[in-house]
């Protein structure tokens, strides 16, 4: 899971960016110098909505015939091969 604020100054303050680094070590984007992931506030390049879209596109890919006939049959050539 990663984190994203909005970039508000309270939101800034060391004791905030100390507690984000311990809960979300590398996984949080933020505005700054030393954050994990760069964000510059109120950009639209990184919008929750627009994830969910993409998360919701890469589900209804996964939901392909093709796609799940290649996934059970790599599940299966793998388990046989580690079973060995």
């Amino acid at each position: 899971m990663y984190f994203m604020h909005d970039g508000a100054p309270p939101h800034f303050a060391r004791i905030v960016r100390e507690y984000l680094n311990e809960q979300f070590p590398g996984r949080w984007i933020g505005r700054g110098d030393d954050v994990p992931i760069s964000w510059p506030p109120r950009s639209p390049d990184l919008n929750p909505c627009e994830l969910w879209k993409i998360i919701q596109n890469a589900v209804q890919e996964l939901q392909n015939e093709e796609t799940l006939r290649r996934v059970h049959f790599n599940f299966l050539h793998t388990k046989l091969n580690t079973t060995k």
